[in-house]
This record gives structure tokens, C-alpha cells and sequence, in this order.
């Protein structure tokens, strides 16, 4: 009976061993790089540019990276901003693309400069009309906003 009622008290310390003490390992997730920009729109004088990017789920040790083909693009770094120079341009409107990448991850912005006496056409040039002619009408007829 002694022998009984020991194995009884041994039972729980069995259970006890067997279990699971690992502590769950946290999810990891997948880095996303986020670009705001897809297209720039530069005149053919030159200027500075700025491409603004965020990255959720960073990796420790992977960094932001840009790149540039044409030899137009200058001083292209990467800070808080991805920012660029875009140097004059003498003659025919021309394109390029800055791929912007984080470990495999890689998104492409189109870069274009539209060619020496002509202004660049921007995607929402029908919008900022609209605002301006807005703008016009409300203040030729005392309009507000």
C-alpha cells in the first residue's frame, strides 16, 4: 500500500516534466517597403528631388538602397528622404528610373525632364487648371470658400 500511495504522489511530478516549457516564438513578419512617389516630372533647367519611402517590419542590418542609371541623376542618397539632383537639360526630354530597394524587396520611380524650352506635363496639370480657375471665379465674383 505504501508503494501505492508514493506512486500516486509521484504522478504529478511526471506531468510536471512533460510540459511544454519553450515560450512561443513571436511572429515574424515580412518587411514592406512603402514608395510614395511613381512618377517626377522635372523642367529641363534642373532641380532637386525628393522621393519619401517608409519601411514596416524593418529587418536589423538591411538598409535602404537607391540606384540610378543616367548620368543626369546626381548625389543621389538616402537619408530619412531619398534625395537627388536632376541636372539641366539641353535637348530632347528624357526619362530614367530610380530603383529604390530594400533587401529583395524593389520599387522603380520614373524620373522625366522635359526638354530645354518646353515645361514638363504633369499628370495632374488638368487639376491644378481647375484650382486656379476655382480661385479666379470666387474671387472675380466674391465668392468664398
Amino acid at each position: 500500500m505504501k508503494k501505492f500511495f508514493y506512486f500516486l504522489l509521484a504522478l504529478p511530478l511526471v506531468f510536471a516534466a512533460c510540459e511544454n516549457t519553450e515560450e512561443p516564438k513571436p511572429e515574424v513578419k515580412d518587411p514592406v517597403l512603402n514608395v510614395t512617389e511613381t512618377t517626377l516630372d522635372f523642367v529641363a533647367e534642373g532641380a532637386e528631388g525628393t522621393i519619401h519611402y517608409s519601411v514596416e517590419n524593418a529587418v536589423e542590418g538591411t538598409e535602404v538602397e537607391a540606384t540610378c542609371a543616367a548620368e543626369w541623376v546626381t548625389n543621389l542618397t538616402v537619408a530619412e528622404n531619398i534625395t537627388f539632383v536632376v541636372e539641366a537639360n539641353e535637348g530632347e526630354a528624357r526619362e530614367t528610373s530610380i530603383v529604390v530597394a530594400y533587401g529583395d524587396l524593389q520599387k522603380s520611380v520614373a524620373v522625366k525632364q522635359a526638354a530645354k524650352g518646353e515645361e514638363p506635363k504633369p499628370e495632374y496639370a488638368m487639376d491644378v487648371k481647375l484650382a486656379a480657375a476655382q480661385r479666379y471665379a470666387s474671387s472675380e465674383f466674391g465668392l468664398s470658400d
